[in-house]
């Protein structure tokens, strides 16, 4: 897994997160994980959890993007978009953002 071997590395992890940024038009998320039969509620939000880590260290546009899911929007041509959001500081260690109420692209 991408996080397991690079993104949880704060040294590689700097070199993707500027790269994802950059880029952030460009990528759509995803995984190879399969929900069935024999896989529980915890399997998925573990899987859920490590594949989103990154995200907390985007930019606020790459977020919209990326984990807000408004290059979907875009490649589908859809009229509507990704909600926006602005990064807030709680704490030092616990960066949040603020996400806005969804809306349509007009």
């Amino acid at each position: 897994m991408i996080d397991d071997h690079f993104f949880s590395d704060p040294r590689i992890r700097t070199q993707y997160v500027p790269f994802l940024n950059a880029y952030s038009n460009r990528i759509l998320p995803g995984t190879d994980f399969v929900a069935s039969g024999d896989k529980c509620f915890e399997v998925y939000r573990e899987a859920l959890e490590a594949t989103s880590r990154i995200n907390r260290h985007l930019n606020d546009v790459a977020f919209q993007n990326i984990a807000l899911g408004e290059n979907y929007f875009r490649l589908l041509n859809l009229d509507y978009g990704a909600p926006g959001c602005v990064l807030v500081k709680v704490n030092a260690e616990c960066p949040a953002r603020v996400v806005a109420a969804a809306g349509t692209n007009q």
